[in-house]
């Protein structure tokens, strides 16, 4: 069929359903590798895709590592280990290393103890009180003697490979890689890493793992060692600390199949333990590659099942390592939820649902270890419990996120592809006429996930995001206390905190605003050292900041902001972006103008609105399709030229305008699904109320009037969808709809309003003017943030209205419309002159 789509018969697919085969074949590929996946599990999670195929793996009493397949792809993977390690190298000199991920890696291997010698013995032959029935305790705090091994060993590690070869063979034998694993494992190297060990770590792993390879050339130190758990959990951690994570995978999948040998010869709990260790560290590396995510899920359930009869014999312990498994299985979920996302539409919710349980499960199990209050382990349980909560709150973003984009036109896509954008609850924009979450539901779900959303719809309001914000501001609080036992190994995470709970303060400006400010200066302070790896955050916590501060809180600073984000987005050299945010320095630029406009400085904006303009006229030289967007740059030049009294040219500018987007809405017809809608598009109702101002101020007053109640209506309607978060009178902050238009949306009904009620006035109908000021001073005083050209606009209009009475009422309006700094624009609407209808 995919053949002969490309016929011109008349007997050829249609495009579109030619791209549906194609999503069909992509499905069922998909479910095809599901099941070869669980098919894997019977080989101890090795996958035959890369040339591990044995039949007998548990049959035989030998040590299946001795197998010559095992050794080839072992070593194969090992000359590959270079030239993936070049390809990445520029990159990870400039970004800072996943000290969350190598913490979680470093408390598995801990607990195998691989610095120790285990030579297995048959279990038969040792006496019963010779049994190896204990159960390894989990290693936070180094022993004494063994910590004095490591500091007196720790000047030499500088190279791997010294010229002389007989002293590189002296050097790299079983104790050499046993000295090694302890002195990276020592849990006090991690907890006070150095940026210096921290910008050391990947060509230290990089000299490390080539005196490995080039003696493994030299037929010395292969899996055929007594001991051939060190050699694997020595180039387990150099090779994770290079982040080439699918040799390391390699790496824990061949520590896997020792330990599961081990245990099948001898079934301790001490082995039992070691094995569910290695599964643990397995599912870190492999949740970190491309092509292997569902094996990692695999392998920490796995081990959380071989785990659970341990939980009574160590019970100081178990409530840690229990949560550093949950936390483990959450994030392995996210990844692998990341993937399905990028190839499909149809989000499951199930994957999303289940990491954010495994999440709080997790904060539950540190939480319980932290309340035992054992002494010399507070401060690692700190950092599990903070790792736990940012998990959480994570999770939580982009569940909201995933229910979002179902109900959205934008692609599901930039759920997983790293997109930092964090949108409200609830899109304005429905992804198609007609959309209800009960019929979405009886498409998709089955009947309990359906019972589960329909009892969840609660959740995903402003409540919910809150909690998930909570979870982060807790997060922030620890890693705050631990940045001042270690200033250059948690700064970062507290910093990648502060942004998601600036994100899930998304609809609290107020709150949100400081929160993003301290996360500014948190990544400003770090970006020093690492120069290129910090800067996408810091570019989206300036779009963020300045979408905030816009809304009314400080213009002035506002102004600051926004030059600081086009300097940033400038330093990224993005090109403009369909999804029409703040994210283009175009619409940056034309947000810039909007708000010199309400500070009335019109000379300002026409230079920032003349610059957007240009800038989009480079685009459109590249990309035609973005002239559609001309329309916004091009609209606010018109509203400075009626605030600047050339009535007649703004007229003729915005009729120009309100026709190109009529043209584009009806463009939007011929396509196969409506993407445009005009009259559910902020920016032309706002544009639409500012033609019936203008038309108004030119004369026609009835015309004027026809486009001022057709934007007020449709702006209205925008605000009843069901979409679109309630305004609670209770509450009105909860009511803050963030929206990616030229104004927000706090201000553009109660603008509205004032122009069509000038509108009316002038036709003599004062009753209904009046009500529609009354209105826009009520939504203007029910938010903390108000557009104060218009405010002062509508007190003096009101106060013309009323100009015949002297009483009380008249007095406390001119006494609040001169507490006003404000000039507004009360002439330019053509209400003061003496022709006018006010004062007939």
């Amino acid at each position: 069929c995919l053949g002969s789509a490309g016929s011109t018969s008349k007997y050829s697919i249609r495009p579109w359903r030619k791209n549906a085969l194609r999503h069909m074949i992509a499905t069922a590929f998909r479910t095809i590798k599901v099941a070869i996946s669980d098919a894997q599990e019977s080989l101890g999670l090795v996958s035959k895709s890369r040339r591990i195929a044995f039949g007998h793996l548990h049959a035989s009493g030998t040590l299946p590592l001795l197998q010559p397949a095992l050794r080839n792809i072992f070593e194969a993977q090992l000359r590959e280990l270079g030239d993936a390690y070049l390809s990445k190298a520029s990159t990870l000199d400039r970004s800072f290393p996943d000290t969350a991920a190598y913490s979680t890696l470093y408390s598995f291997l801990r607990n195998i103890h691989l610095h120790r010698d285990d030579t297995p013995r048959p279990n038969t032959t040792a006496p019963a009180e010779q049994q190896d029935n204990s159960v390894p305790v989990h290693a936070n705090a180094a022993q004494p003697a063994e910590a004095e091994v490591a500091d007196e060993e720790n000047d030499n590690e500088t190279d791997w490979g010294p010229e002389d070869e007989d002293e590189e063979d002296d050097q790299l034998t079983p104790d050499a890689y046993s000295i090694f694993i302890w002195q990276e494992l020592e849990p006090q190297r991690m907890a006070f890493a150095t940026l210096q060990d921290l910008r050391s770590w990947r060509s230290l792993g990089d000299l490390r793992t080539g005196g490995a390879v080039r003696h493994i050339d030299r037929g010395r130190n292969t899996l055929a060692e007594a001991n051939p758990h060190q050699l694997l959990g020595f180039l387990l951690i150099e090779t994770s600390k290079m982040e080439c994570f699918v040799q390391a995978g390699i790496m824990s999948e061949l520590l896997v199949i020792l330990y599961r040998f081990r245990f099948e010869q001898d079934p301790t709990p001490n082995r039992r333990m070691e094995l569910c260790m290695a599964l643990g560290a397995l599912s870190v590396t492999l949740a970190r590659t491309d092509d292997r995510r569902l094996e990692s899920i695999r392998a920490i359930e796995e081990a959380i099942h071989l785990f659970t009869p341990l939980e009574e014999l160590i019970k100081e312990f178990a409530d840690y390592i229990m949560g550093m498994f949950r936390l483990s299985q959450a994030y392995a979920l996210l990844a692998h939820k990341g993937s399905l996302t990028i190839m499909s539409n149809e989000l499951p919710l199930y994957q999303t649902r289940k990491a954010l349980r495994c999440a709080r499960s997790a904060v539950a199990d540190f939480r319980s270890h932290l309340a035992a209050d054992l002494p010399g382990r507070i401060l690692g349980t700190q950092a599990a419990l903070a790792r736990a909560l940012h998990a959480c709150a994570l999770i939580g973003k982009v569940l909201l996120k995933e229910m979002e984009s179902h109900q959205t036109s934008h692609d599901p896509c930039a759920i997983a592809s790293g997109q930092d954008r964090c949108y409200p609850p609830f899109k304005q924009t429905p992804r198609e006429r007609g959309f209800t979450w009960d019929s979405w539901c009886k498409e998709h779900l089955y009947s309990p996930e359906q019972e589960y959303v329909h009892a969840k719809m609660g959740d995903y309001s402003l409540g919910l995001v809150e909690d998930f914000a909570a979870m982060a501001e807790e997060a922030v609080g620890l890693y705050r206390n631990l940045a001042r036992t270690n200033q250059e190994l948690y700064e970062p995470l507290l910093a990648e905190v502060l942004k998601l709970q600036a994100q899930l303060l998304d609809l609290r400006p107020e709150k949100a605003i400081p929160v993003c400010e301290e996360a500014i200066e948190t990544f400003e302070r770090i970006s020093s050292t690492f120069v290129d790896h910090f800067k996408e955050p810091l570019a989206a916590l300036y779009l963020d900041l300045t979408r905030h501060l816009r809304s009314g809180y400080d213009l002035e600073k506002t102004i600051s902001a926004i030059d600081e984000a086009i300097s940033h987005q400038e330093r990224l050299h993005q090109r403009f972006s369909i999804w029409r945010g703040y994210d283009t320095i175009s619409a940056l630029t034309a947000a810039r103008a909007l708000v010199h406009i309400r500070l009335e400085r019109y000379e300002e904006a026409l230079l920032d609105a003349e610059k957007a303009e240009q800038k989009l006229l480079e685009e459109v030289a590249r990309d035609d399709w973005i002239q559609t967007y001309l329309v916004e740059p091009r609209a606010v030049k018109a509203f400075i030229l009626w605030m600047t009294g050339q009535t007649e040219q703004a007229l003729v500018e915005l009729q120009s305008i309100l026709e190109a987007t009529m043209a584009r809405d009806a463009a939007s017809l011929t396509s196969r699904r409506k993407t445009y809608w005009a009259s559910d598009d902020p920016n032309h109702i706002l544009f639409r109320g500012w033609l019936g101002g203008v038309r108004a101020a030119a004369g026609d007053a009835q015309g004027g009037r026809q486009d001022g109640e057709q934007a007020v209506q449709n702006m209205r309607r925008l605000l009843d969808t069901p979409n679109f978060a309630p305004i609670e009178e209770e509450d009105a902050a909860r009511a803050r709809l963030v929206i990616y238009s030229l104004d927000t949306i706090d201000h553009i009904l109660p603008h509205l309003l004032v122009l069509l009620a000038a509108t009316l006035a002038q036709l003599g109908e004062f009753k209904e003017a009046m009500d529609n000021i009354n209105e826009a001073l009520e939504l203007s005083k029910m938010h903390k943030c108000r557009d104060e050209s218009t405010m002062k606009t509508a007190l003096l209009l009101k106060l013309r209205l009323l100009e015949r009475s002297e009483g009380a009422e008249s007095q406390q309006i001119q006494k609040e419309a001169y507490t006003i700094v404000a000039q507004g624009f009360l002439a330019q609407l053509g209400c003061s002159s003496h022709g006018s209808g006010i004062n007939t």
